[in-house]
């Protein structure tokens, strides 16, 4: 995960907010609220939520080069709020078209993985139906929109696999691991895929370049490795961690080579 940054809310999901609420209102306080009853107008703008997103799903980084077969993602969940502590509770149904609450995920990360699970730190008092958030809500997930997933979670090589963890011990950080599952077997397999076939082939011509202590050709190496770290690139915040890995801060200071934190991915 890296941060994304908004950009501004589609012309079109105002109307279709004003009018979405009116309806489901009535059903929340009648008690009969749930998905299906909520429905899927904000789909509206998953369109908007791919290009915002570089075509990256908002969890795994994963490309997703077709909209359609992707989803939109409700940060906090739309019906039912599973507290992953033996409680569920009624979800933030008046956030559901809100542009701020709204993420462009795949399938497996919103569906098979978060789907309805909301887990929030202890002690805090979750939201009151139409409160704006956060109020004094804290939430035990990682908003990519609201902070730098980076500061949290790190990718260690654990010599047979790239596994996400809490950086530095975070709980925030490993929780968010756990919930969206972003170390499932089918991603420690993409993620090795990508250290071979797109890190080590710059990080090796780099190494070439340091060994020849050729400063013009280190420096055009470099550039190539730093161009990992596009928002436009898949599993960038892998890339950061592998390329901190295999070019450690002493090499990288004897040499003046920079290594930028992961760039926020938006407009």
């Amino acid at each position: 995960m890296i941060r994304i940054a908004r950009g501004p809310e589609p012309a079109e999901l105002p109307p279709v907010r004003a009018r979405e609420l009116a309806r489901v209102r009535a059903l929340a306080s009648a008690g009969s609220l749930d998905a299906n009853a909520v429905g899927g107008a904000y789909a509206v703008v998953k369109d908007a939520l791919w290009k915002q997103q570089a075509m990256r799903c908002c969890y795994c980084e994963r490309p997703a080069m077709e909209c359609a077969y992707n989803d939109v993602e409700h940060f906090r969940p739309k019906a039912r709020a599973d507290r992953l502590d033996g409680t569920v509770h009624a979800g933030y149904w008046w956030l559901a078209w809100t542009w701020e609450n709204l993420l462009f995920s795949c399938p497996n990360c919103n569906r098979s993985a978060k789907n309805d699970a909301f887990p929030l730190e202890s002690g805090c008092v979750p939201l009151a139906a139409e409160e704006h958030p956060p109020g004094q809500e804290r939430p035990s997930l990682l908003d990519p929109c609201e902070e730098d997933p980076v500061e949290s979670i790190q990718f260690v090589f654990d010599g047979q696999h790239w596994q996400p963890v809490g950086r530095n011990g975070s709980t925030r950080g490993q929780r968010t691991v756990e919930v969206l599952q972003l170390g499932r077997p089918e991603l420690l397999t993409l993620y090795g895929i990508h250290v071979e076939e797109q890190v080590r082939p710059r990080i090796d011509a780099a190494h070439e370049a340091i060994a020849r202590e050729d400063v013009p050709l280190i420096g055009s190496a470099w550039r190539r490795v730093r161009g990992l770290l596009s928002p436009r690139m898949p599993f960038v915040a892998l890339s950061f961690d592998a390329i901190h890995h295999f070019v450690p801060a002493p090499v990288r200071i004897q040499w003046g080579l920079e290594l930028p934190r992961p760039p926020v991915r938006g407009p």
